[in-house]
């Protein structure tokens, strides 16, 4: 055998600084760490979703010192309101409540009082003011916070309520994306556990006996309990009843 090649095969067995011994002293010292922990992860408030398309789709709302809804400063001095057009927000308002989406009613409304403030301030007489703007996103402001009325906020908070459901059940549920196989996140459906006996205490609370009720002045009673498919507002025609 030639003695070079001996010398470089024996070279590779003598232990040395970055040798084999120290190898296993790094990883002895990597065991002794233990696993090393997954990274958790960081969330940030978003609010609810229907928040955050409110605001995309109609804006911020005005202050409630110029709600139109509202008592507002020189609405004395205003231009007159035909009494069958302020019925008509009303009625728009309370038919429509806890059977629409609050963005969409507000824009209902917001369309019909333009319509009508558009004629007035067109027509005002010397001594009258003008009547003040009021928006999608303010009608919703105020149909939401602008009031102390128990049916309605009952009406809110349940609605409220459901939106925080849906957000706990569906992170109640769990995927492992390598095996496919679920679990149900035990914390989550706690959540949502409770979220439902909220929702069925809110739903058992007597408005009646609540500071400021106005027995239906805010909400069509009747029309909100109306079956699957609301026929409140829709033009419905019973046409075997005409040919009669």
């Amino acid at each position: 055998m030639d003695s070079g090649q001996f010398t470089v095969a024996a070279s590779n067995l003598i232990p040395g600084p970055g040798g084999q011994d120290e190898e296993e002293e790094d990883e002895d010292s990597e065991m002794s760490k233990g696993p090393i922990p997954k990274k958790q992860r960081v969330y940030e408030s978003c609010g609810l979703e229907t928040r955050q398309k409110e605001k995309l789709n109609l804006g911020l709302p005005e202050s409630r010192a110029n709600c139109f809804g509202c008592v507002y400063v020189g609405e004395r001095e205003a231009g007159a309101i035909p009494y069958e057009e302020i019925m008509a927000l009303i009625d728009m308002i309370r038919d429509s409540i806890a059977r629409t989406d609050p963005a969409t009613l507000a824009a209902h409304v917001a369309k019909r009082y333009a319509a009508f403030r558009k004629e007035i301030n067109s027509n005002l007489l010397p001594e009258e003011q003008p009547l003040p703007k009021w928006s999608a996103a303010t009608i919703l402001d105020h149909i939401r916070f602008h009031n102390t009325d128990p049916e309605i906020q009952t009406w809110i908070r349940l609605s409220e309520l459901q939106e925080l459901l849906q957000v706990a059940l569906f992170a109640s549920v769990e995927l492992d994306p390598v095996t496919g196989d679920k679990q149900v996140n035990e914390k989550q459906a706690k959540i949502a556990m409770d979220i439902i006996k909220t929702i069925e205490s809110v739903q058992k609370s007597d408005a009646t006996k609540k500071m400021f009720y106005s027995g239906g002045a805010h909400i069509n009673i009747k029309n909100a309990a109306q079956g699957p498919i609301a026929t409140s507002g829709k033009n419905i025609v019973n046409f075997l009843k005409r040919k009669r």
